[in-house]
């Protein structure tokens, strides 16, 4: 049965249950995701719960990458701009964030090791997770910052790092 809008010619399919190959788009689309998300998982030594910090930073890739036939990126289409990707990094690497001031003692480091988790959502920063005891930030805490230095050939060698989790509230 097809639904017309007698605006444009945009017709509403549905698909049968269970048969997602009737959805090709999507279903490529799902798959070079999870191919991805694959690859940055065992390259980086992290565990199967840190897949949806990995899903997130293959969208971030995918969008920012030219389509094959058009050689134009979903960002173009979206910002009418040609996208930076100066500034993308080797995921799951280990990184040197530095502190923020109010963290900073005068006496010892002034950064804490961390593993890189993707890009920040509402700002030009870094995601990170930190692996090293420290006085001001607790393990295994998730923090922002675009102040680091990336080791990009170094990965985690701690393959039973705690997976992120849930903040109250998240569904």
């Amino acid at each position: 049965r097809k639904e017309s809008s007698a605006a444009s010619d945009v017709y509403k399919r549905q698909s049968i249950a269970y048969t997602p190959q009737q959805n090709g788009v999507a279903e490529r689309k799902n798959r070079t995701l999870t191919d991805m998300v694959n690859v940055m998982l065992n390259n980086s030594g992290l565990s199967k719960g840190y897949w949806g910090e990995a899903l997130l930073t293959a969208c971030h890739i995918q969008n920012r990458l030219p389509h094959k036939k058009t050689h134009v990126t979903p960002y173009e289409l979206w910002k009418k701009k040609r996208p930076n990707i100066s500034y993308f990094k080797v995921w799951g690497c280990r990184a040197i964030v530095r502190l923020p001031l109010p963290k900073i003692t005068k006496l010892g480091d002034k950064g804490v090791e961390c593993i890189f988790l993707g890009y920040a959502e509402h700002s030009k920063g870094y995601r990170f997770i930190v692996i090293e005891k420290h006085d001001s930030i607790k393990l295994n805490t998730v923090i922002e910052s675009r102040d680091a230095v990336f080791y990009e050939n170094a990965f985690s060698s701690l393959a039973n790092l705690e997976p992120i989790p849930p903040k109250v509230g998240d569904k």
